[in-house]
């Protein structure tokens, strides 16, 4: 279906109805099944480009939603992460989270990733110095704070 609306492109009043269809398929994986994306992920040759500002819309509404959700709040900011490309948003969606206590350790991680690969690294410390108190065995922690007090 992607592929035929990108080879069609103006597909006129059949338009709203095919954006419900994506959206609704957007939701699904938002919320943690993981289905055919071609159409709401940036870096398929398929984009629906044009709608992409319906795509950050819903994902807001489903983080708005699923507030408390640790796991559909990550799901949703990688999405905006990786696929729109949406960094910033992304972060700050899962830096509320992390603040508000919601994320679990390993969600807390991938927010240090972020973080880290956005070169943020004064906000990574005071998500990783629990974690080195918690864990002071473990070098990886340890290894992560020392970078983000060095950079």
């Amino acid at each position: 279906m992607a592929q035929w609306r990108h080879k069609v492109g103006d597909i006129g009043d059949l338009e709203p109805r095919l954006l419900k269809i994506v959206l609704g398929e957007l939701r699904i994986r938002l919320t943690g099944q993981h289905r055919n994306s071609a159409m709401f992920r940036r870096n398929d040759s398929w984009f629906w480009a044009e709608k992409e500002a319906d795509f950050v819309r819903l994902a807001e509404e489903v983080g708005c939603e699923y507030a408390d959700s640790g796991s559909i709040l990550l799901t949703t900011a990688s999405y905006l992460y990786n696929d729109l490309k949406l960094y910033d948003r992304a972060i700050e969606m899962l830096l509320d989270a992390h603040h508000r206590g919601v994320l679990d350790e390993s969600q807390q991680i991938q927010l240090d990733n972020f973080l880290s690969q956005r070169s943020r690294h004064v906000e990574r410390i005071p998500i990783l110095e629990p974690f080195v108190q918690k864990y002071p065995d473990q070098m990886v922690y340890r290894t992560r704070l020392i970078t983000a007090y060095a950079r």
